[in-house]
């Protein structure tokens, strides 16, 4: 019985030495590279002088202890911008109409339509049309079959499924608030009250 506990003793003991001896090793590790510091003249290697602080550049602020800290910023703002044009002053009169504007010129007159910004020009006139407006008024019921009430360009017509109108456009399918059309060779959809350019 009191080999046994002397065993156990023993063991104790060496554990305990060991413990001690692996602390006393990390302290003066960290001593001698300088982590720890006893007196008040060590500091870090690499570390800024007492008085000294981090140079600021573009985009970074100073911070206690001469550190850089990056300012915050919206992650919803885009990472790169376009730059803005900065056209000089203009001026057009068209029809006796006279647009001056600072970063670029309006003029419309007799049916032409011409936007100038930093260089570029654009000409619209009645005769290349941007597209066709397609409106759905109503979807009714007549004789037990659906009618769409639509308009193209200001022009009624009331079509049913199959059917084929202002030219290039069909029927598809008719529902109780919405329909599917087909314009030329893309299909589309369009819910009462809804318009779409094609």
């Amino acid at each position: 019985m009191a080999a046994g506990t002397g065993r156990r003793t023993f063991v104790a003991v060496l554990v305990a030495m060991l413990l001690v001896g692996t602390a006393g090793t990390s302290i003066w590790l960290m001593a001698s590279s300088g982590v720890l510091s006893f007196g008040g003249d060590q500091q870090l290697p690499g570390a800024p002088g007492p008085g000294a602080t981090a140079p600021v550049g573009e985009g970074a602020l100073a911070a206690a202890g001469g550190f850089r800290v990056s300012p915050p910023r919206d992650p919803f703002a885009p990472l790169v911008t376009a730059p803005t044009d900065t056209a000089p002053e203009t001026s057009s009169t068209t029809g006796g109409e006279t647009t001056t504007t600072g970063g670029g010129t309006t003029t419309t007159g007799g049916g032409t339509t011409s936007t100038t910004s930093g260089g570029t020009t654009t000409t619209t006139s009645p005769d290349t049309p941007a597209g066709r407006r397609v409106t759905l008024l109503e979807i009714r019921e007549e004789g037990g079959v659906r009618e769409a009430v639509l308009t193209v360009d200001g022009q009624t017509y009331t079509v049913r499924v199959g059917d084929t109108f202002a030219e290039d456009f069909k029927v598809i399918s008719l529902g109780t608030s919405s329909g599917v059309f087909m314009y030329r060779d893309s299909v589309f959809t369009l819910a009462v009250g809804q318009s779409i350019i094609k």
